[in-house]
Formats: C-alpha cells, sequence, structure tokens
C-alpha cells in the first residue's frame, strides 16, 4: 500500500491517538507517508468538506455537523471522561471524588467562546445548574494546567490531557450527574472509508481508541 494519508483533529486527539496510530501505520505500512493538522473539531470537518484532510479526530460540539449529517461518517472511537483539576492545597484536592456542582463558586478557566472545550464545559455546568463565572481565557491545556497550579482558577481536564509533573494540581474524579465526557469520533467523507488507505487509517485509530478505553 502506499499514498498519503492526512490526519486533522485537536490536540489531545493528536496526541493520544493519531500520534500512535500513525506511528504502528509506518511500521504495518512503510510506503504510506501521514501528515498531521491540528485543528479545532469545526476547523476539521471544513478540511474535510474541502477534500483537505482524510480523516479527522476529534468530539462533537454545538458547531459541528450532527451524527447522520449525510456528508460524513462518523465513528465512536471512546468517552474521554473529564475530571475537575484543583490547586494541590484546595479543600476539594482532599476529596476521593466531587460533583460539578461542588465547584459552582469556583473561579473558572475556559477557553475562548466558540472553542471546543468552551462549549463542552458550559454545556456541562448548565446542567448541573450553574454558570461558571470565568476568571480566564486560556486555550493551551500546559498553561490552563499552570494558572490552576498557582491557584488562579479550576478546570475540567480531560483524562487524554496528561499533567506535567512540576504542576501542583490534583485530578479530582467527578460523579453524579452530569458526569462531563467527551466523545472522541473518527470522521471521514461519506464513501471514503471504501479507499484501502483511508480503511486503513481509521481501523488503527479505532484500534487505538479501543486500547485506551480499555486501559481505563
Amino acid at each position: 500500500m502506499t499514498g498519503t494519508l492526512r490526519f486533522t483533529g485537536v490536540s489531545s486527539a493528536i496526541a493520544a491517538v493519531v500520534g500512535p496510530a500513525v506511528a504502528r501505520l509506518r511500521e504495518q505500512h512503510p510506503r504510506v507517508e501521514s501528515t498531521m493538522d491540528e485543528m479545532e473539531s469545526t476547523e476539521a470537518f471544513q478540511l474535510l468538506i474541502a477534500d483537505a484532510a482524510d480523516i479527522s479526530v476529534g468530539f462533537p460540539t454545538a458547531t459541528t455537523p450532527p451524527v447522520d449529517d449525510p456528508r460524513f461518517e462518523q465513528h465512536v472511537l471512546l468517552d474521554d471522561v473529564q475530571d475537575l483539576l484543583v490547586p494541590t492545597g484546595h479543600p476539594l484536592a482532599q476529596q476521593d471524588s466531587v460533583t460539578l456542582r461542588d465547584a459552582a463558586a469556583e473561579p473558572w478557566i475556559l477557553d475562548f467562546p466558540g472553542g471546543d472545550t468552551h462549549d463542552v464545559v458550559f454545556a456541562a455546568c448548565a446542567t448541573a445548574g450553574f454558570t461558571p463565572r470565568i476568571a480566564h481565557h486560556v486555550k493551551e491545556w500546559f498553561a490552563v494546567s499552570a494558572l490552576v497550579a498557582h491557584g488562579l482558577g479550576v478546570c475540567l481536564l480531560p483524562r487524554l490531557v496528561p499533567i506535567p509533573d512540576e504542576h501542583a494540581v490534583v485530578r479530582v474524579p467527578l460523579h453524579g450527574s452530569p458526569r462531563p465526557a467527551r466523545t472522541i469520533i473518527g470522521t471521514v467523507r461519506r464513501g471514503a472509508a471504501r479507499h484501502p488507505l483511508i480503511a486503513a487509517g481509521l481501523s488503527t485509530v479505532a484500534a487505538v481508541g479501543r486500547e485506551i478505553a480499555a486501559r481505563r
């Protein structure tokens, strides 16, 4: 098998799912080249529409196409549970688990409005019965974790996202309803999975997703 397989997706999915999948594809099919472009989920769908990408790995948001959109095939890869991230000395850090509403009065650190994670957090908080008070708008996970470590707010952190060792933070599991999670999906253009190269790529990201889910 030869050719170039073009991936796109959100940063955490590229790191945890796409990267390992591309490495595996390289071992199995040495003549296949792969490229990766980090994009927000909505932008990734646009790349698929423009035939500028073959496989997207991201998660549904308020602005992504519905699952029955005839232009795409969307495949669930895994559920990425989110935890509450707090500073080491925070009272909630001592709990085995908390509800999302336990953090209702905290200052929050979120992505900018319109960003993928912003929509996910606001939807979860609304279901829990509160609107988060946003103290800081920060996009990159490393920066979010650093601000939490300095006691400047809390955030929801997907389990696909690693915590830097030097950040004094605690990942506190959530229980009750809602228990926020991102559904990680692999998406291709409708009918594209019949192409052997794209089928191999989709199969490999699905296998990596199953392995991640089995470890949890």
